[in-house]
């Protein structure tokens, strides 16, 4: 017997489901980490360096192809590959953050509040933006919920689908 994911009736070996388990975290953890790193990315596209962004990126995704092929050929397995393509986007956003420190010294973000008041109004307005947003979520998404309580993933998706046309 395997372990049955929950979107796909595919059934996986347990050592592979395990395995699955592993390199799941591994994102999961990576999509947190990223995110302040993911800052010099947007800064150089937002300053048109499209030079250095595409060779950053040439560079990070032939660095991955590599460092994939390895990590599998040494016996990494879907583990393998998926640290070895952190690993290669890790460096990959380090040199993001080096292009950007380069060429803009005087705008290096930093940690800290530094207006306090300019803090208490923005958290204001996303507090009441938050909830106003769960309330819209709720409401137009409630017969997803029902469905998927009801019927499981596969109905609420099917349900989901056949009601987008209408919605947009």
């Amino acid at each position: 017997t395997g372990v049955q994911t929950c979107a796909l009736p595919i059934y996986l070996s347990p050592a592979l489901g395990h395995e699955a388990q592993h390199a799941l975290w591994v994102i999961a953890i990576w999509v947190i980490l990223r995110m302040p790193m993911a800052a010099f990315l947007n800064a150089s596209y937002a300053m048109q360096d499209m030079a250095a962004v595409n060779l950053i990126g040439t560079c990070t995704g032939i660095g991955r192809a590599i460092a994939s092929l390895g990590f599998v050929l040494l016996g990494g397995g879907l583990f393998g590959l998926m640290i070895a393509g952190t690993l290669v986007e890790g460096i990959g956003y380090y040199f993001y953050r080096l292009n950007f420190k380069k060429k803009n010294p005087h705008l290096m973000p930093g940690w800290g509040i530094p207006d306090k008041a300019l803090l208490r109004e923005m958290a204001g307005f996303g507090a009441h933006t938050t909830v106003l947003n769960l309330g819209n979520a709720l409401l137009l998404n409630s017969g997803n919920i029902v469905a998927g309580m009801t019927s499981g993933a596969a109905m609420a998706s099917t349900f989901y689908t056949t009601q987008m046309p209408a919605m947009t």
